[in-house]
């Protein structure tokens, strides 16, 4: 063969292997396989219903990924994101009757076939799982790791400084970026490719170190407040900014969803009214108070009409006496008054503002140790930060429709936060298993009690203000 010959071959071999991807990283080439499967499993199924639209649209999110991968993009990846959780929340409204109402917003509006809603599903999670190799597979390569390097006005690399002194703190400068404060000794040119990456890399770099701080906080409880004791503190999210975070998780999680903090509601017989016992208090009769710890908001309620008379009257009787908040608040459970459900926008906050409080007890109860106070702070927020996570994983549960979980869910709580108070507190005091276990007990009771308290407070703050 001549050498003409071999090298049109060898081009034409080079041009087929940039084609079929072989010159990517290994996490493009994976996104590359699982979005055009995640299309062809989508094509598959538009041409079952005969969609023609959807056909229409699955060409422009081809084009998405081949500059997602082959022309490192970021905005391209960004849109395929939204697609992805548009799809994902499809599928779950269409296998979920009882989703929340914003959810519903993305049913389809034609029945689906079970084969229909199978193919959605595995498209949806070809495309999130080719999405994850390629945002966590960049940021290992490091393409949203590091910032970019500063350039002159020119557009030309920066080598040196371009001026004598730090513009931010007044420190003589000695390389490209100040080693006081850090800040580039370049002037700033914003771009709108610079913005995107700027932007991926805080936000990759935050959750590097959120997973990374999650993954202790579960698995190895009190090695998280050992380390940041001992100085190590700079791979792991700072600890007030990891408990805003997961207040923030639990707020949207509440919100998003109709699961309600405890609820209370009246369980009806044959004759229920309101009548006063010997000594003029009122007493219920026949009606039997229930208390659901956690649970799916319940549907409005409809007192029977002999009840909700008798208790009317007896609170006109009454005016502003001494039983009138009784009174009160048997008519707000039995009509259902959202204040009783305002629980579960005070729960973080009550988490939060007794931290110090929790640390105070701590430092009381393992004052042998002679540790700061901040120390003692710095392990009180990472066990109410647990506390908070173990939350977050009972409400999924709630939303299955689990009842007993939906009873004794603070009661979970509880014992999980008692044992992760001995677990921590071995590792962080060195106590041994009898004054762990004695210790631990009481703080998470007494734990339990100062955030009911705060709760109570929040909730009469918030009917007080209505």
């Amino acid at each position: 063969m001549s050498t003409p010959e071999m090298a049109t071959g060898a081009g034409a071999l080079a041009t087929a292997s940039t084609w079929f991807g072989r010159g990517l990283p290994l996490h493009l080439r994976i996104f590359e396989c699982l979005m055009y499967g995640s299309f062809a499993v989508t094509a598959a199924e538009q041409l079952w219903n005969a969609d023609t639209f959807g056909l229409l649209v699955l060409p422009v999110l081809g084009i998405l990924t081949w500059a997602a991968a082959r022309r490192g993009q970021a905005w391209p990846a960004l849109i395929l994101v939204l697609c992805a959780l548009a799809a994902g929340l499809t599928v779950i409204a269409s296998v979920w009757p009882g989703a929340p109402r914003w959810i519903h917003f993305f049913a389809p509006e034609s029945v689906q076939t079970p084969l229909s809603k199978i193919m959605d599903a595995v498209s949806s999670l070809l495309a999130i799982t080719a999405l994850a190799f390629y945002f966590v597979g960049n940021v290992r390569a490091g393409a949203h790791s590091r910032p970019a390097k500063p350039v002159t006005p020119d557009g030309i690399p920066q080598t040196v400084p371009l001026r004598e002194t730090c513009g931010n703190c007044g420190t003589r400068l000695v390389g490209l970026y100040c080693h006081n404060c850090s800040q580039s000794s370049a002037q700033p040119i914003l771009t709108f490719h610079e913005g995107v990456s700027s932007l991926l890399y805080a936000f990759m770099k935050i959750d590097h170190k959120l997973l990374r701080t999650l993954q202790l906080a579960l698995l190895s409880p009190g090695k998280l407040s050992v380390d940041y004791r001992n100085g190590i503190y700079v791979r792991y999210t700072p600890p007030m900014r990891f408990i805003f975070l997961i207040s923030i998780s639990v707020l949207l999680l509440f919100a998003l969803t109709d699961v309600k903090i405890s609820q209370l509601l009246f369980v009806y017989g044959p004759n229920p009214h309101v009548e006063r016992d010997a000594n003029g208090a009122p007493r219920l009769v026949d009606v039997r108070e229930e208390f659901l710890a956690i649970a799916r908001a319940l549907p409005p309620q409809k007192p029977p009409p002999r009840f909700l008379a008798s208790l009317e009257q007896e609170l006109a009787k009454e005016h502003d006496g001494e039983h009138a908040g009784t009174l009160r608040y048997w008519l707000a459970v039995a009509t259902g008054d959202p204040h009783l459900t305002q629980w579960n926008k005070g729960l973080p906050i009550g988490f939060l503002l007794m931290a110090p409080v929790f640390a105070a007890l701590l430092m009381l109860f393992f004052r042998r140790q002679r540790y700061p106070f901040s120390d003692h702070l710095v392990f009180a927020i990472h066990v109410h930060a647990f506390a908070l996570l173990s939350l977050l994983a009972i409400v999924p549960l709630v939303l299955v429709g689990s009842s007993f979980v939906q009873r004794n869910a603070m009661h979970m709580n509880t014992a999980l936060l008692f044992g992760y108070i001995v677990i921590a507190s071995r590792t962080f005091y060195g106590a041994t298993w009898l004054a762990a276990v004695a210790k631990g007990s009481v703080l998470a009771l007494f734990d339990n009690f100062l955030v009911a308290l705060v709760l109570a407070g929040l909730s009469v703050i918030a009917e007080m203000t209505s």
